[in-house]
């Protein structure tokens, strides 16, 4: 699967980016959209929701259990390891989530609504199962093991190295584009 990182298009996110520029704390908050789009205080905080969901804003808040109100300061996510225009093949899918090797070479999962999808075709050699509330795995059979990814961010020397030889086997156009970057 190839993918074209997107900016994000929503009314919302981008009055939300525009006030986080202007703010001392870079931050903003539901009330400040709403008054700035002429919309309601409920309509900004469902969005936000949405948007949240999606990893495109965060709470600015110690305490998430608490309900968020029009006070609530929220922060937009930069999703900053990504460039946008720039095709990125699909590594695997986890959670129904895109995990991609970003402009820093780390194996990051990205929220699907980051992209554009350029070719939906998914490789012969993933293993693909669906679990509990249909949420979709594909991966290649080397990574399929419990807890893979987990293991390669805690820094296990062999399941690093099994990561790296596995990209330039079976991703011939993720490991160019690395080689290029250098």
């Amino acid at each position: 699967m190839l993918l074209e990182h997107i900016e994000f298009q929503d009314r919302i996110l981008a009055m939300a980016r525009n006030l986080s520029l202007v703010s001392d704390d870079e931050c903003f908050s539901s009330s400040e959209v709403a008054v700035n789009l002429g919309i309601t205080d409920q309509e900004v905080l469902c969005a936000l929701a949405r948007l949240e969901e999606t990893d495109w804003v965060v709470r600015f808040e110690s305490d998430w259990s608490i309900p968020a109100t029009g006070k609530t300061r929220w922060v937009v996510m930069e999703h900053a390891r990504l460039t946008i225009g720039k095709r990125y093949e699909v590594l695997a899918i986890e959670n129904d989530l895109y995990r991609i090797l970003d402009d820093s070479d780390d194996p990051v999962l990205y929220d699907p609504s980051c992209f554009k999808i350029i070719d939906d075709s998914r490789p012969s050699f993933w293993i693909c199962r669906t679990v509990e509330d249909g949420v979709l795995y594909c991966e290649p059979p080397e990574w399929a093991r419990d807890c893979f990814f987990e293991k390669y961010h805690d820094g296990v020397e062999s399941v690093r190295d099994q990561f790296w030889k596995d990209l330039r086997k079976h991703y011939p156009f993720t490991w160019s584009e690395r080689l290029k970057q250098r």
